[in-house]
């Protein structure tokens, strides 16, 4: 799912807080890759909590604090 929203361009909120220590981390390792081969960044917001998006993608600051009021779980209407 995370390859199919960054193919099109879309920002991802990834958070594997709530994985198993070995599949949260290849969770990270495969989406590192995507994210190299597709060109893309990736933000940490918190300890397991990650924001994926290209450069081209500005997220505002109001997403940014909508996103830390819920917790890191969505973004809610950005």
């Amino acid at each position: 799912r995370v390859t199919d929203l960054l193919r099109v361009h879309r920002p991802v909120l990834l958070n594997v807080n709530d994985l198993d220590a070995e599949v949260a981390r290849r969770v990270v390792d495969f989406t590192a890759g995507t994210i190299y081969a597709l060109r893309a960044k990736i933000e940490p917001l918190a300890a397991g909590v990650y924001l994926i998006t290209f450069s081209d993608t500005p997220i505002s600051h109001d997403s940014r604090m909508r996103l830390r009021a819920a917790n890191y779980r969505s973004f809610g209407t950005a």
